[in-house]
């Protein structure tokens, strides 16, 4: 049995399940009280979820950090990489933010 939460959790709670092959969960809770300055950019706020496609190909998910108006920009931060000032017309919102984040563990 992988060495992970969930097939621990099986092993405690002494279940029986036909795979052991569970889909892991990154939890990820956010801070409540925002600093922002700027409400939203193109309808994208601080903490959605958003993803990037750069020229090269490289596709990159992670949540808004920070919000450029006068430029229509945004900073977010994925798991590998901290994008920054990424054209926020380009981006795809593809969660909105409400207080914790459930993602896919992409580890």
């Amino acid at each position: 049995i992988a060495k992970s939460h969930s097939n621990d959790a099986i092993c405690i709670t002494d279940l029986r399940p036909d795979t052991c092959e569970i889909k892991e969960w990154v939890i990820k809770p956010m801070r409540r009280q925002s600093k922002a300055k700027t409400d939203n950019v193109l309808g994208i706020k601080h903490s959605d979820l958003v993803e990037y496609t750069f020229m090269n190909g490289e596709t990159h998910r992670g949540y808004v950090t920070a919000l450029y108006p006068e430029q229509n920009a945004l900073n977010f931060q994925s798991p590998t990489k901290h994008c920054k000032k990424v054209n926020a017309r380009k981006c795809k919102v593809l969660w909105k933010y409400s207080k914790i984040y459930w993602l896919d563990d992409v580890s």
